[in-house]
């Protein structure tokens, strides 16, 4: 899951409670190491840096329990036997859309967790149009937004094989022009948030 304060660079709920932790205990020897300054005035300033940073350090870890559950929307596109899904997410009325999207097989009923499924991430975007190639091309297009992940590739592993179904990726900023290809129409899905 993603957090939604990308507007001041930070993606909160990316920090795992480990590393959480040891950012408080790294600010904690900090403060031990430190609290034999010669000055008081010393002491006084380690003293509210650690209370700043414990603050900082328990906003950080609560704050993706307090956000609650993202309003979610789910599209699909299918082609054959895989599918491709498009989710948007808002987190609190925050008007940011986390949008993430994934190849998934087209019997699964569920979004897939896998990052090796996942290959475009972003957020706020317009226009925003998804299009089978082929069998194993994919095309993104959007006109507006702020991309934050994107992979050239990306798999499936089939749940009746041990070998993973490999799929192209390609992005295009702007109006996808590729409607038709070799005389067929190609399926699309043109998603509004």
């Amino acid at each position: 899951m993603r957090g939604n304060l990308h507007c001041i660079g930070l993606d909160l709920t990316e920090m795992s409670p480990i590393a959480l932790l040891l950012a408080i205990a790294a600010m904690a020897a900090m403060f031990v190491f430190f609290s034999r300054a010669a000055s008081r005035w010393a002491q006084l300033a380690l003293r509210i840096i650690l209370a700043v940073g414990v603050a900082a350090g328990l906003v950080l870890f609560v704050f993706p329990i307090l956000r609650g559950k993202p309003e979610e929307h789910i599209v699909e596109l299918q082609n054959g036997a895989f599918k491709i899904l498009v989710r948007s997410q808002e987190f609190g009325r925050s008007g940011i859309r986390n949008v993430d999207v994934c190849v998934a097989e087209a019997s699964s009923r569920s979004f897939p967790t896998s990052r090796a499924q996942c290959f475009f991430h972003g957020f706020d975007f317009s226009g925003l149009s998804v299009a089978w190639r082929s069998q194993r091309d994919i095309e993104v297009s959007f006109r507006s937004g702020y991309l934050t992940q994107f992979e050239n590739t990306t798999s499936v592993l089939p749940t009746r094989s041990s070998v993973p179904e490999g799929f192209h990726t390609a992005v295009r900023d702007g109006e996808s022009e590729t409607l038709i290809d070799s005389g067929k129409a190609i399926p699309r899905l043109d998603v509004e948030f």
